[in-house]
C-alpha cells in the first residue's frame, strides 16, 4: 500500500507531505519546551521572587505556544492538502483502469463493487494518509522527546516512564489486535 501511496503522491502533494511532517516536528519541539520553561519559572523566578524572570520566560512560553499553534495549523493544511491530492490521483488512475478492462472482466464485477472501490475504498486510504500525517507522526515524536525531556530534568522521575511504556505499548497492541478483525468484517460488509 506504501507504494500505491507514493505513485499517487506527486509534485506539489509530496512537497506538502514533506513540509507537513517538518510542522507537525516544529509543534512538538514546541509543545516539548512548556514544561521546562514552567519549571525554569517556578525554580527561578518564584524562588528568588525575579518578577522581570518571570514575565520574561511567560513571554516566551506563550511565544512557543504561538509557534505551535501556528505550527499545527499549517500541518493540518499540508496534510489535507496532500492527502486530498493523493486520492484524487488515486480515483483517476482508477478510472483510467476500469476503462482498460475488458466487458468479460467488467462482468466479474458488479457496478457497486467498483462504487465502492472508486469511493470509500480510497477515502479510507486517504484518511489513513491524513492520519499518518497528523497522529501517527506526533504521537513518536512526543513520546521520545517526551522521555527525552524528563531525563533532563528528573531522571529518577524519568524512570517512571520507562517502566510504563512497554505497558502502555502492549495495551496499545492488544487493541489493536482487536480492532483489525472488527475493521476488516466491516470493510467486507461494505
Amino acid at each position: 500500500m506504501g507504494r500505491l501511496v507514493a505513485h499517487n503522491l506527486r509534485g506539489n502533494a509530496r512537497l506538502c507531505a514533506i513540509r507537513a511532517t517538518i510542522m507537525m516536528f516544529v509543534e512538538v519541539i514546541m509543545d516539548l519546551q512548556q514544561p521546562t520553561l514552567m519549571s525554569r519559572i517556578v525554580d527561578v523566578g518564584v524562588v528568588h521572587r525575579n518578577v522581570g524572570y518571570v514575565t520574561a520566560t511567560g513571554f516566551v512560553m506563550v511565544l512557543c505556544a504561538a509557534i505551535g499553534l501556528i505550527s499545527g495549523v499549517a500541518n493540518a493544511i499540508m496534510a489535507s492538502y496532500s492527502s486530498v491530492a493523493m486520492s484524487g490521483g488515486m480515483r483517476e488512475n482508477l478510472f483510467h483502469k476500469i476503462q482498460t478492462l475488458s466487458y468479460a472482466e467488467i462482468d466479474g464485477f458488479t457496478t457497486s463493487s467498483l462504487i465502492t472501490r472508486l469511493t470509500n475504498d480510497v477515502s479510507q486510504i486517504q484518511n489513513m494518509f491524513l492520519r499518518l500525517l497528523r497522529g501517527m507522526v506526533k504521537a513518536p515524536l512526543t513520546c521520545v522527546g517526551g522521555i527525552a525531556m524528563s531525563f533532563l530534568l528528573s531522571p529518577r522521575l524519568a524512570l517512571v516512564f520507562c517502566i510504563i511504556l512497554p505497558v502502555i505499548l502492549a495495551f496499545v497492541v492488544v487493541v489493536v489486535r482487536r480492532s483489525v478483525p472488527l475493521y476488516s468484517q466491516m470493510q467486507a460488509w461494505l
